[in-house]
């Protein structure tokens, strides 16, 4: 009975933290609608963790069941893929503004002198006088 109590307060504060799209997931993967507001898919989600066993069609029609565990399975399984995802999207943006400007500067490019001299060099600035 404990462990039942803490599967379903696991799955509980792990569907709090996902979106439309990672509930609308889970219901896919369970065969049942994804129709409704958040916490319409959220409430059908959680009175699946209640019943013994979920009778799931998937395909072409296909029925067969999975009970709490399974249920709970597919959660953490879109859990992770999602907190995955926010890490690799963390990660690609985490670049410190100096270390991004630095390595547009570090770019060697050809320069045209007003002398007429083309020479591969580091990027300059050029002043005219008036």
């Amino acid at each position: 009975m404990r462990e039942e109590m803490d599967l379903e307060s696991d799955c509980k504060e792990k569907l709090a933290s996902f979106r439309i799209k990672e509930l609308k997931n889970v219901l896919t993967q369970l065969g049942k609608s994804k129709q409704g507001r958040k916490q319409d898919l959220v409430d059908r989600i959680l009175s699946l963790l209640s019943e013994e066993e979920v009778s799931t069609t998937r395909g072409s029609a296909k029925k067969s069941s999975i009970g709490k565990n399974g249920v709970a399975k597919i959660i953490d399984e879109a859990y992770r893929k999602m907190t995955h995802a926010e890490s690799a999207d963390l990660e690609r943006s985490s670049l410190k503004p100096e270390e991004a400007v630095e390595n547009s500067i570090n770019t060697y490019v050809n320069i045209c002198c007003p002398c007429g001299n083309s020479v591969a060099t580091e990027p300059m600035i050029q002043v005219y006088h008036c």
